[in-house]
């Protein structure tokens, strides 16, 4: 048999909806609705305001908690390219596990064109009128500098696609 505190200060219980508390003044008293229970004990019933919890649009994953946040940027980084292997297939397990079948269109999207997911702080730039521009060097070091060749340039390319650099 459970006990309750009434708002008198009574203990008392419920037989039947009705309320057995003989130092009460609700003892007898019959508890049939959510206003009878805020009267007698002092606690309010109802539906609770879920509106804190709600997400601002549908699928709108950037706005979701940090875990659904990185899972949503490294199933970007992951359709990009920039993961790869076994991480990626993690990764997109898990987005398929996790998300909706409509959010690929969405990570398709967002790795084309990148939205910003995480504002980070951006180093401000300084005043212009406190902007000094580097020196430039004198003319006869300017002219001097090793220019590059068409030639130097294919050396180039063709090492760096062969994996020689």
């Amino acid at each position: 048999m459970m006990k309750f505190l009434t708002v008198d200060k009574e203990v008392a219980t419920l037989e039947n909806n009705k309320v057995v508390s003989p130092g009460s003044r609700f003892d007898g008293m019959d508890v049939k609705t959510n206003e009878d229970i805020e009267k007698i004990f002092g606690i309010r019933v109802g539906p609770k305001d879920l509106s804190p919890y709600m997400k601002t649009a549908q699928n709108d994953l950037y706005m979701g908690d940090p875990g659904e946040q990185r899972l949503y940027e490294d199933a970007v980084k992951a359709y990009r390219g920039e993961i790869k292997g076994p991480r990626a297939m993690k990764t997109m397990d898990a987005v398929q596990g996790e998300f909706p079948a409509s959010i690929m269109n969405r990570i398709r999207q967002d790795a084309v064109t990148p939205r910003e997911l995480n504002t980070f702080n951006k180093p401000a730039l300084p005043p212009m009128d406190t902007f000094n521009p580097p020196a430039l060097p004198p003319m006869g070091m300017r002219e001097s500098q090793v220019k590059s060749t068409p030639m130097n340039l294919r050396k180039m390319l063709l090492a760096n696609l062969t994996g020689l650099i």
